[in-house]
């Protein structure tokens, strides 16, 4: 996409020092930045969603980190935030990462990355941030959205809502989550502690309440859900989760 000379000018330092050094006094310290811009409330929206993502300039410097992004770096050994930058896992990464973020910044080019190796490989969207009203020629404001994976199908606290708003047992619930993972009525049964065809009237019974044709489908609903992110304090998530389905109908 780029000549020798593009990715000459758009090679980032790949060394958080040199990053450091470079710009200091915009290093995030740990809260959005505040600069008396409009769109700095607007980004303090993204907390509200599901998505990790982390908003940076130019140089990787970053400006924001919503909820689900700073949750979601404390377990994703192939991104980090050090002093100040976003960095990856490796300087060559953090390079190709440079690159594009340039490009988002410069000449609003929207890209997809692969950061890592094998198992430990990192999908990552690079996005442009908009400037000015809808409709209106788009300038750039030098801001770039770098979109994480989901870790997950959906927050358990979308999940409970689903669950809550079709009627599910507090079993059926379980059964639910246990499903969005990926896990097989027997894995399922085992989890539980219960026998599989205790399991398959439950999911029985959930594709009844839920409309699905198939256990693939009522996947696919719950993976369409507004992704609303919990309010709660990561350590403090774990008791959404295990109590899924507490107050739900018998």
């Amino acid at each position: 996409m780029y000549d020798d000379d593009q990715r000459s000018s758009m090679r980032p330092v790949a060394d958080a020092r040199q990053f450091a050094a470079a710009g200091a006094s915009t290093a995030w310290n740990g809260h959005e930045r505040r600069t008396g811009n409009d769109s700095d409330g607007a980004l303090r929206l993204l907390d509200e969603i599901d998505y990790g993502i982390v908003v940076v300039d130019a140089q990787l410097r970053v400006l924001f980190v919503n909820h689900a992004a700073r949750t979601q770096l404390r377990l994703q050994p192939e991104l980090r935030i050090e002093h100040g930058c976003l960095l990856a896992s490796t300087a060559r990464d953090t390079a190709q990462m440079g690159v594009a973020v340039r490009a988002a910044a410069l000449q609003r080019l929207r890209r997809m990355l692969v950061l890592g190796q094998a198992a430990q490989r990192i999908m990552l969207a690079v996005v442009p941030v908009p400037a000015g009203p809808p409709g209106a020629p788009q300038r750039s404001l030098g801001r770039v959205m770098v979109m994480l994976p989901r870790h997950q199908i959906c927050e358990p606290l979308s999940i409970h809502g689903f669950a809550r708003d079709h009627g599910l047992s507090h079993a059926e619930g379980q059964v639910l989550v246990s499903l969005c993972k990926g896990l097989q009525p027997s894995e399922v049964a085992r989890q539980q502690g219960v026998a599989i065809s205790t399991v398959r009237t439950q999911i029985a019974s959930l594709r009844q309440k839920t409309g699905a044709a198939t256990v693939a489908d009522l996947v696919h609903q719950i993976a369409r859900l507004p992704p609303i992110c919990s309010a709660l304090p990561p350590e403090a998530r774990g008791s959404v989760d295990t109590g899924l389905g507490a107050g739900m109908a018998a």
